[in-house]
């Protein structure tokens, strides 16, 4: 009789519950991961536009007044 009982009631286990907010917790991770190496990769091309544009500035200056600053 206690096994109809169980096998009537619905919902989740802690367990199941634990899996899932396990793997959740690890897809989360993973997502993070590659969200940060995105953004320091977009940093780093940003860094070398900006030098490239200094260098630029330097060499027209350069050009204009003869000597560099």
């Amino acid at each position: 009789m206690v096994n109809v009982d169980r096998l009537t009631r619905s919902g989740f286990t802690l367990v199941e519950l634990l899996v899932v907010v396990a793997i959740i917790g690890i897809l989360s991770a993973i997502v993070m991961i590659g969200v940060q190496a995105a953004i320091k990769n977009g940093h780093d091309k940003v860094r070398v536009s900006d030098v490239a544009m200094i260098r630029a500035a330097v060499r027209l200056y350069a050009e204009d007044n003869g000597d560099y600053p």
